[in-house]
């Protein structure tokens, strides 16, 4: 009997929208970039999720021996996912998608030539109200938030850092945002003139005082069709110094405070109150002292929610407890191998597979294949070790 997530994307859209996770080819947003095909791959994290939805996935992600590990696992895929095969393929199954009339659930705004807000299943100005750093304390109360003001982003350069003072300055923008790309870490004045040119196009940015939070976490939700709030869980986020994400712990005791949860739920339900329908995440802090403060507003699919759906399967197989590592890795090993080398760790219930992805079937025989999934052990050092192992066997963090 194979496993269904606690909340797929057709209880949450309905099954006749097409959900569509990847952002423009053409560049249009302020995602981190990089890698285009890590793009294709994270499609993948649609398929144990949609339920009786359609996905639209590179084919790379619906490969028979990835298909395998999510089967032995107990996760259910859906049969029919709509597929593209590289960025022409893609262009053209979405201008087939809209000329038909098909209602697509997107969470990055594209230009409007490539797709035209009509076709949004939230308009794309609601998509980008919601999203822009800017309007934070639309949603959060302002002593909820780390001290913060929107100024023009000459203002923002010419600003002098204090002896050991960092600031975090976040873009101001109504294109798409995440994985950092809009945020800089300013611990330098050069870093504060580079500004211009990190954040091209936005004419406004937030100058936000860098706190020394003890913990992050994303606090995920859902509001459905029918106007339902889920609290769908929580994930320690692992962030790196300049802001980046690289994956999350997530686990039992790894809740979410009771305060965080309160705070998220009066965010949704004021997102919900303008028309919003999706999955949502909010960044929030823990600081020394034990106070919360959200810093991010992320009303999309995040990293970290496709774990979070799945995560009764672990607790199903682990009553006594558990803490899991997400992390994406990438293999030296032909795709093919790799899955094998996957499919002994799965058996044994070390890995709860996300995704796979096999970049040549994908249109980039040059790059590495990857797997994205959770790395399951009873306790941290556990959880450590067995990430260790897999290291050792050929998988590399990405």
């Amino acid at each position: 009997m194979s496993f269904t997530p606690c909340l797929s994307l057709a209880e949450v859209y309905g099954p006749q929208v097409i959900y569509l996770i990847r952002s423009s080819w053409r560049q249009y947003d302020f995602l981190r970039r990089g890698d285009e095909s890590i793009r294709d791959g994270f499609t993948g994290v649609l398929l144990p999720i949609i339920g009786e939805g359609t996905p639209l996935c590179s084919a790379g992600t619906y490969r028979p021996d990835g298909l395998e590990l999510l089967r032995v696992a107990g996760v259910a895929v859906p049969e029919q996912p709509i597929l593209y095969r590289g960025a022409e393929d893609y262009a053209a199954t979405l201008s087939t998608l809209v000329q038909s009339g098909t209602t697509l659930a997107i969470q990055h705004v594209y230009p409007p030539d490539e797709i035209p807000a009509e076709a949004y299943w939230i308009p794309p100005t609601l998509l980008s109200d919601l999203n822009d750093k800017a309007n934070l304390t639309r949603f959060v109360p302002p002593e909820c938030c780390p001290p913060r003001r929107v100024v023009p982003i000459e203002t923002a350069t010419g600003l002098r850092l204090g002896p050991g003072e960092t600031l975090v300055i976040k873009g101001s923008t109504p294109r798409s945002t995440g994985a950092g790309g809009a945020v800089v870490m300013a611990r330098t004045d050069q870093q504060l003139r580079s500004l211009p040119t990190r954040l091209a196009g936005c004419g406004q940015v937030v100058v936000e005082e860098y706190q020394p939070f003890v913990r992050t976490m994303c606090v995920t939700w859902a509001a459905t069709t029918e106007g339902d709030i889920h609290y769908v869980g929580s994930a320690d986020q692992v962030v790196d110094e300049d802001g980046a994400f690289h994956g999350s712990w997530m686990g039992p005791s790894l809740g979410a405070p009771e305060a965080a949860v309160g705070l998220g739920r009066a965010i949704m339900t004021a997102a919900v109150e303008l028309g919003y329908v999706g999955f949502a995440g909010f960044d929030m802090g823990v600081l020394p002292d034990g106070a919360i403060l959200v810093f991010d507003l992320n009303f999309r699919l995040c990293s970290s929610t496709p774990a979070l759906l799945c995560l009764p399967l672990l607790e199903e197989r682990h009553p006594e407890g558990y803490l899991a590592r997400l992390a994406n890795f990438r293999s030296q090993r032909p795709y093919q191998e790799m899955c094998r080398s996957a499919l002994e760790a799965v058996s044994r219930g070390i890995l709860l597979p996300i995704s796979s992805f096999d970049p040549a079937l994908a249109g980039w025989p040059d790059r590495l294949p990857s797997l994205r999934g959770l790395v399951v052990g009873r306790d941290r050092a556990e959880t450590e070790a067995r990430c260790e192992a897999m290291r050792l066997a050929g998988f590399e963090f990405s």
